[in-house]
């Protein structure tokens, strides 16, 4: 693919400071990149596990989800498009476990999804039930799946966050994410070519990991360092996640800026300009 001299002229004044020789460039050795070089942060549906069979989980889901525009939501009511209804919710909840509640009759119908621990914390659920469903969303997080746990309730006293709730479990919904495409095929070509690629991501734990899987930056049980105040960086990890400014600076600075570069673009696209240049 070939590129305009505008184009290489803008790639150029993203990723440099003063336009490099061709010696300068092919002196790059490392790639630093982030979650948004790898994803536009859409998400794929891939199944409901269904933990009560009176009631629709994916239909709580996008019930819960109404009002917002997430990737969650689009992800989810692609595949079971929201109840149409004439009504509003009395409450859109945005917290740690999102949901709307409705008023029906003399009673408070809550709709809820969200992470499988803040659901659980207040499911009506037994230990062993609490303990199994929150292990069975571990073992499909740990194959790089995003995992939400979906819940309903009913009371006669209007609840105002989750947290006023003892909601059942519907069910968990397993999601993956969507990378940009080409993305692995890129990190592949990058590697033949002799580059080291860096993942620094202020971002959480796990969601690093999965991002890292799905590119095929992590496999076997290496996992992300997570940084925190006072730990010293490592220098034999390629996947880095929690970082603030400060450790993002001192983690570049491990690397000769000679050496290095912070990709600006979606992964295949940097790739395709950059190996133009060498």
């Amino acid at each position: 693919m070939g590129f305009s001299r505008k184009q290489t002229a803008e790639f150029l004044q993203r990723h440099f400071t003063t336009k490099p020789t061709q010696r300068q460039l092919t002196n790059i050795s490392t790639v630093f990149i982030d979650t948004a070089n790898l994803t536009s942060g859409q998400l794929k549906f891939d199944r409901v596990i269904s933990l009560d069979p009176s009631v629709n989980a994916l239909r709580i889901a996008t019930t819960a989800l109404i009002g917002q525009k997430t990737p969650l939501r689009d992800a989810l009511t692609a595949e079971y498009p929201a109840p149409i209804d004439t009504k509003t919710p009395l409450r859109i909840c945005n917290d740690a476990v999102q949901g709307s509640i409705w008023h029906h009759g003399q009673a408070f119908l809550g709709f809820w999804v969200g992470k499988p621990t803040s659901i659980a914390h207040h499911a009506d659920l037994t230990e062993n039930e609490r303990e199994a469903l929150l292990l069975q969303s571990r073992q499909l997080a740990a194959h790089g799946s995003i995992v939400f746990a979906v819940s309903y309730s009913e009371q006669n006293t209007e609840p105002k966050t989750y947290s006023d709730t003892r909601s059942r479990i519907a069910g968990l919904i397993v999601l993956h994410p969507t990378l940009y495409p080409g993305t692995e095929s890129t990190v592949a070509d990058m590697h033949a070519h002799g580059l080291r690629i860096i993942y620094a991501s202020s971002d959480r734990e796990h969601d690093v990991q999965v991002f890292a899987r799905a590119c095929c930056l992590l496999t076997g049980k290496l996992v992300p360092f997570v940084w925190r105040p006072g730990r010293e960086l490592p220098t034999d990890h390629i996947v880095y996640a929690g970082l603030d400014t400060v450790a993002y600076k001192k983690l570049l600075s491990m690397y000769p800026a000679e050496t290095r570069i912070t990709a600006k673009d979606p992964l295949p696209l940097f790739w395709k300009q950059f190996s133009h240049l060498l």
